[in-house]
């Protein structure tokens, strides 16, 4: 039982963000971010990191304050160069988080229906 498990586990499909538009090097429609039709963004770990920093100093409220810390606090922890950054929370989805390879695999589908549209309206014009 103990090797069906395990390749049960290595049978499932692994994903890595390789860049601010990249999954498993398949180059993401930059659309999809800019027109925010995807629920996240990718961001550079560190460099968020960065500007929370800078964010915490300027914070205007103690509230403001704490969420920024928090979200610092878990970025610090992780180790994931790049991630997912929810556009209207402070929400973070990264490699050893339960929903990563679904929300990876969400992206890569609308990359491939947005890139479809795109090709359509092309040869339509």
């Amino acid at each position: 039982m103990k090797n069906f498990n395990k390749f049960i586990l290595e049978s499932k499909k692994k994903y890595i963000i390789t860049g601010f538009n990249r999954i498993n090097d398949i180059e993401i429609d930059e659309d999809i971010f800019q027109e925010e039709l995807f629920e996240y963004n990718i961001i550079h770990r560190e460099s968020h990191i960065e500007n929370l920093k800078s964010y915490i100093i300027e914070a205007r409220t103690d509230y403001d304050k704490y969420l920024m810390e928090q979200d610092l606090e878990l970025l610090e922890e992780i180790d994931d160069e790049f991630l997912f950054s929810a556009f209207n929370t402070n929400y973070f989805i990264y490699e050893e988080s339960a929903e990563f390879n679904e929300t990876c695999e969400e992206l890569l589908e609308l990359n491939e229906k947005v890139k479809k549209e795109k090709r359509i309206k092309k040869f339509n014009i």
